[in-house]
């Protein structure tokens, strides 16, 4: 494992890369969150999903470190991971790697597609198309095409240029706004609605009383 530089600064700086480039899958995924009806199953999605990636990517980090040298020096750094399993002597891990490599592709793209649909199937600039199936048939076709032209760039430059200033971007037009303006409208509305529920049910109370 090589020694680390620049301290704590560099390392952080990239984890809130990573962490706000992610929340830019956002948007979309909240379109699929209709199932969760309440902050209770929100709470428990967000839990189960934490524990899920923490030890994902603990496990996937603790792999890459011991093996730093290894693939960096054979200049594997597009996908240390597919290099590693070839280097323990084993295909049939090579072949699985590849598989659920494509199959989390697919996985994303889909998941991302199927959001972004809801998300923007109801806005104005969509509302020329009479037919529900056609509008959603070119938003889908419209974000592959986006992601292969965007996938053209090459892996290495996605990763060391998109990947890191759009996380950037994102911490300052998305996190930081969630975190205080959009703090403060949640607590508002559940306090409201709150409320509106507390009479609904006493007048509900009331009502049954009296009968």
């Amino acid at each position: 494992v090589q020694p680390a530089t620049g301290g704590i600064v560099s390392p952080m700086l990239k984890v809130l890369s990573y962490a706000g480039f992610q929340v830019l899958c956002a948007p979309a995924l909240i379109s699929c969150a209709g199932p969760l009806k309440n902050h209770k199953n929100a709470t428990k999605c967000i839990t189960i999903g934490f524990i899920m990636n923490a030890f994902a990517l603990g496990a996937s980090c603790l792999m890459l470190s011991s093996w730093y040298g290894d693939y960096t020096a054979a200049g594997k750094t597009d996908l240390p991971t597919l290099y590693i399993c070839e280097q323990l002597g084993y295909k049939f891990l090579s072949y699985c790697y590849s598989i659920s490599l494509f199959m989390c592709f697919i996985s994303t793209g889909v998941t991302s597609i199927f959001g972004l649909v809801p998300r923007f199937e109801n806005t104005k600039i969509f509302s020329k198309f009479k037919s529900e199936q056609k509008k959603r048939s070119f938003i889908s076709l419209t974000a592959l095409i986006v992601s292969t032209l965007v996938s053209m760039i090459g892996l290495t430059n996605i990763v060391n240029y998109a990947y890191v200033y759009s996380g950037y971007l994102s911490v300052i037009f998305i996190v930081i706004p969630i975190l205080t303006v959009g703090y403060y409208k949640n607590r508002k509305f559940l306090k409201e609605h709150g409320a509106l529920a507390r009479k609904k049910n006493k007048k509900i109370f009331v009502k049954k009383v009296r009968e």
